[in-house]
């Protein structure tokens, strides 16, 4: 996860506080709820090329189910889920077999479609860890919490992150600002959202070189004079995603609990394509002015809910979803990805297309 270099509370980031700072640690209170993000874990996956790589993912009530992305499980042939892992020592681990994947069945590889998304059946219940509630509503313009296992470096580092601070999940705080069928229609970019809906999100610097250059979406709503509002940032908190994220759980606050409404998925360096010098590094995918996916869960609330039930036939579900407001899913359309040579953070920051995945 990438840290906001900004003045702040003592326990928050502060313009010379590191890594150690943003640390996640088992039973800390959020809004007075304490363990709210012991249920975000960490994804060691092995593929048969003898590669390993760090993902993310969020604990689902009844404790047998873990929520990720799908580029996260699409290919291993080893997957173990850390729970509470605290300088690199978990409390629990579970293993996954190739058989408890259950990919979203519009999956391609294909980030931008709304199908990022998977459900992983572990080999044995963890009971000691509360999961996640699921978000069933519109969640757009709402502030969100999320945690991950990826590498971290500041929103204005010129040069790219680092795994200097390994063996801990990482928490911050972001916004959905806007749709990807509303910012795709706005704007003539790709984006294929036909299986499920996508929330984008922004790194804005407050007080940083000028900040208002790098609230991204706002300039293009302005730019394309299109009516969404962004987010000015949210000053101390305000974080954004690197390698190893994928797959991290994005909890929204209904005034008693934090609700599962997004899954991780990438992240691009949107303003080398255009006319707005808004990315604050281009050596850098998670600096300020860098923009953000996550695919909806509200979009793929039965889908989840039938692959519980499917492993659970004769017990009670364990999976809890939160009945919000529903704003329908998106009828299947064929248009471009959200657009040519766009930067998708991978694990060297090489210039890739949508399709490349954030690990």
């Amino acid at each position: 996860m990438v840290l906001a270099c900004l003045a702040g509370p003592a326990h928050a980031v502060s313009n010379t506080s590191a890594a150690p700072d943003w640390r996640l640690t088992p039973g800390q209170a959020f809004n007075g709820v304490e363990g709210a993000l012991d249920s975000a874990v960490r994804l060691w996956v092995d593929n048969a090329a003898g590669q390993a790589s760090v993902c993310s993912g969020t604990l689902l009530a009844g404790g047998r189910h873990v929520l990720t992305a799908a580029h996260c499980a699409a290919d291993f042939t080893s997957l173990r889920v850390d729970f509470g892992l605290v300088d690199g020592v978990a409390s629990e681990s579970r293993g996954v077999a190739v058989g408890g994947v259950w990919l979203h069945s519009g999956w391609d590889g294909t980030l931008s479609s709304g199908a990022d998304i998977a459900v992983l059946t572990l080999d044995a219940p963890v009971t000691g860890i509360r999961g996640a509630t699921l978000s069933n509503g519109n969640d757009l313009g709402r502030d969100f919490l999320f945690a991950g296992y990826g590498s971290t470096t500041t929103g204005d580092n010129r040069h790219g992150g680092a795994w200097t601070d390994p063996g801990f999940a990482h928490w911050g705080m972001n916004s959905f600002d806007v749709t990807s069928q509303v910012f795709k229609d706005a704007t003539r970019g790709g984006g294929d959202n036909r299986f499920g809906e996508t929330w984008l999100f922004d790194f804005d610097a407050q007080g940083v070189d000028r900040s208002w250059r790098h609230n991204t979406l706002q300039l293009m709503a302005n730019m394309h004079g299109k009516g969404w509002s962004s987010s000015a940032g949210l000053g101390d908190f305000e974080a954004f995603l690197a390698p190893g994220d994928s797959g991290a759980g994005a909890f929204v606050w209904d005034g008693s609990q934090w609700l599962l409404s997004g899954v991780m998925s990438w992240t691009m360096q949107y303003c080398q394509n255009t006319r707005v010098a808004c990315d604050y590094s281009t050596a850098n995918a998670s600096s300020f002015g860098d923009i953000a996916g996550a695919t909806a869960v509200f979009s793929h609330t039965e889908w989840i809910l039938g692959i519980i039930d499917a492993g659970q036939a004769d017990e009670t579900r364990g999976v809890q979803v939160a009945m919000m407001a529903v704003t329908a899913v998106p009828e299947p359309g064929s248009y471009a990805l959200f657009g040519a040579g766009l930067l998708v953070l991978g694990w060297a920051s090489r210039r890739r297309r949508i399709t490349s995945p954030l690990r």
